[in-house]
């Protein structure tokens, strides 16, 4: 099928933000002596802020406040994020392909929308998108559908002829339960042979998704 609109997600796929996200993450658990926690990351990669929480609460020590880490960790990645963050590789070049060929463009992210809305601004590229879809306006966040299907609706398109550009793992199953066409951008980490398996496209970086819209969109 054809793709008639693009979804992107923004962290690690539009902005080179999760490894200062996770440097940050670490000097936090650092903080309370909690040792290389990668893979704690790695499983709040790309959820909303509840769903984080959630996590959160399950895995952390019973002597750690949570409340009191989530803030200092948000605190800090807000404080090193005010500053625009640099795009990632192909990011304009891609933008400017899907609007020379008038095919709509979203961007469905766990962060808050207001959170967003500023640091896309901030990069300069807000204005590039007809709608932001945030983690704060759906019930459910990644890995399910609801985010990517707020965004399609919000686009008043048919999911299954969305692609969906992602770069964590919890994200491309949020897109695949959603029907959409899915391409993982890996960032931090390469999908492993289960994450392979569900079957979506893997491509090396922005530039490439360019090719893979010509070749099929004909």
């Amino acid at each position: 099928m054809k793709t008639s609109a693009v979804i992107f997600d923004m962290d690690g796929l539009l902005l080179d933000s999760e490894r200062i996200a996770l440097r940050v993450f670490q000097e936090i658990c650092d903080q309370y002596s909690l040792g290389d926690q990668f893979p704690l990351y790695m499983r709040i990669l790309g959820t909303n802020n509840t769903t984080t929480q959630t996590i959160l609460d399950t895995v952390l020590p019973a002597d750690i406040d949570r409340d009191e880490f989530r803030t200092r960790w948000t605190d800090r990645y807000t404080e090193e994020t005010r500053n625009p963050v640099p795009l990632m590789q192909g990011v304009l070049a891609l933008l400017d392909y899907l609007e020379s060929r008038n095919i709509p463009k979203a961007v469905a992210t766990s962060t808050d929308t207001d959170r967003a809305l500023d640091k896309l601004a901030n990069a300069d590229i807000a204005h590039r998108f007809t709608t932001i879809t945030g983690g704060d306006q759906i019930k459910h966040g990644k890995p399910a559908p609801d985010i990517y299907l707020k965004a399609a609706t919000s686009l008043q398109a048919d999911p299954l002829a969305c692609m969906a550009l992602e770069d964590s793992p919890n994200g491309v199953r949020a897109a695949l339960a959603a029907d959409m066409q899915v391409i993982q951008i890996p960032d931090l980490l390469q999908p492993d042979a289960q994450l392979r398996s569900l079957g979506h496209t893997v491509l090396t970086d922005l530039d490439a998704v360019i090719e893979h819209i010509a070749q099929h969109n004909g």
